[in-house]
């Protein structure tokens, strides 16, 4: 069982994870909050889905983080998701 902070003062708005899309590259970015650690996923599914990392894990610094998804394979493919996983 997973237990999350429930003081309104310790917790953060959720981040948005926005996306630019150019023919070799996805570029995702979104607000960071100090403290907290980020990384994106991707998967092809939403149903059971297999989450695989796409990011190594960057600190929050209260600025604007952003990854690369180059990975040709995933770029290819019509249908894809992402999401960012939040510590």
């Amino acid at each position: 069982l997973e237990q999350f902070p429930t003081d309104p003062v310790t917790v953060s708005p959720l981040p948005i994870l926005t996306l630019k899309k150019s023919p070799n590259t996805n570029i995702l970015a979104w607000s960071s909050y100090p403290g907290l650690t980020y990384r994106v996923e991707h998967s092809y599914t939403l149903g059971q889905a297999i989450w695989v990392p796409i990011s190594d894990t960057l600190e929050g610094n209260g600025s604007t983080l952003s990854t690369q998804d180059s990975n040709p394979a995933r770029l290819a493919k019509l249908k894809g998701f992402y999401r960012l996983r939040v510590e």
